[in-house]
């Protein structure tokens, strides 16, 4: 029977629950996946899963695909596809440094009851698998359509209840999912980059007026130069090395800012 980390043991003993984890250790806490926990597992669209490197630094992601993508290989092991993502594999490096794992499972849907495993993980390229696991997961890989980059193999060592209690029901809405696509609008990737359509128009706007502003100016000043050059001597004076180097300090300061205005403008209308 599970006893408790010591960090566990401290906690339970500073809050008197020290006989209450007992308990739900002897009953709830198992080694192996019971059918219940088999039957919630085969049903999810989603898990959460948690790795930390060698240093204990954390990483939580979830995990998506259609009902089952999470297999069952026996009672005692799961495993999981790797789709295409980022290309950062956060949690994979994690798990190359510290094979541990925590998952979580949450029906929002129905009961509300959500089941915990931990265990012991290593990911492999499709072609590299183990023998004993090759066999099983070449048939699930063939039945997924979807561009798979490695799998991940759980050895559970605990599977437990989390208690529905807290748990808010959901109702479930369509969705077009675009599988493994790299479309950032779809993947909305630049969310927390650009933030609110609002703040982007006036960010944009703001940075439009202040490159008008400067244009203007810019405008404006060399208007004067020629024109008082051209008062004060003649035409032939714009073949003067220094008006010519004014002139060309000018044009570039005016075709940098017209770029930035142009910048501007897509922003606002993209």
């Amino acid at each position: 029977m599970h006893t408790g980390t010591k960090g566990e043991q401290e906690i339970q003993k500073d809050q008197g629950s020290t006989n209450r984890a007992n308990k739900f250790y002897h009953k709830q806490m198992k080694t192996h996946l019971t059918e219940s926990m088999a039957e919630l597992i085969n049903k999810q669209e989603m898990v959460f899963i948690s790795t930390s490197d060698a240093a204990g630094n954390c990483d939580c992601s979830p995990r998506f695909g259609k009902a089952g993508f999470i297999s069952i290989i026996d009672k005692h092991t799961l495993a999981y596809p790797e789709y295409k993502g980022n290309g950062v594999f956060a949690s994979l490096g994690n798990m190359l440094e510290n094979p541990k794992i925590g998952m979580v499972f949450i029906d929002f849907f129905n009961t509300t009851v959500g089941l915990h495993i931990n265990g012991t993980v290593n990911s492999y390229k499709v072609n590299d698998l183990p023998v004993g696991l090759s066999d099983k997961i070449k048939t699930l890989a063939e039945e997924n359509k979807l561009k798979i980059e490695r799998w991940v193999i759980i050895k559970i060592d605990e599977a437990y209840i989390h208690c529905s209690k807290h748990v808010p029901k959901l109702s479930k809405e369509e969705k077009k999912i675009s599988w493994g696509t790299d479309d950032d609008r779809k993947k909305s990737s630049d969310f927390f980059i650009k933030g609110s359509k609002k703040e982007l128009l006036k960010n944009c706007g703001n940075d439009l007026l202040a490159v008008t502003k400067i244009m203007t100016f810019l405008l404006i000043s060399n208007a004067l130069i020629q024109g008082l050059m051209y008062l004060n001597k003649s035409w032939s004076a714009f073949l003067d090395p220094t008006c010519l180097v004014v002139n060309l300090i000018c044009l570039f300061l005016i075709i940098v800012h017209f770029k930035d205005a142009a910048k501007a403008l897509k922003s606002i209308s993209s």
